[in-house]
């Protein structure tokens, strides 16, 4: 009777064995998958394209650059330390006035949706109705 108990466990284990050769199988295809579409989306094409904003104006710009940074945090830290070695003071003062500006424009168009948010109103109406 050990002896068919200990077959059974064996076979027990051959079988773990391969559902988790079958897991790691199937974790390293959707990690392929995962590179390869990460690849294409950092590709320069498509990088400009979510830059590019469909105006030309600066605030468009900058909202799908930090859009952009949002995606991919390491593109802000890379552009951080480019512009701290490579940029200078007056450089840097331009990029900090530049979001600064970008974050009261964003603060007032907040603030005017706000205001024209439709309330509705009650009416009083007769007791006789």
């Amino acid at each position: 009777m050990s002896t068919k108990q200990e077959s059974m466990s064996a076979q027990e284990r051959a079988v773990r064995i391969e559902l988790l050769r079958v897991r790691a199988s199937l974790e390293r295809q959707a990690m392929s998958s995962q590179i390869h579409s990460l690849g294409e989306d950092l590709s320069p094409g498509n990088l400009w394209n979510s830059v590019k904003p469909s105006g030309l104006s600066m605030g468009g710009v900058v909202a799908s650059a930090l859009s952009l940074s949002r995606r991919y945090p390491f593109l802000l830290s890379g552009a951080s330390a480019v512009l701290s070695s490579f940029g200078g003071r007056w450089l840097r003062i331009g990029a900090l006035a530049l979001g600064a500006w970008k974050l009261f424009d964003a603060s007032k168009s907040a603030r005017e949706q706000a205001r024209n948010v439709l309330v509705p109103v009650r009416r009083k109406t007769d007791a006789n109705e």
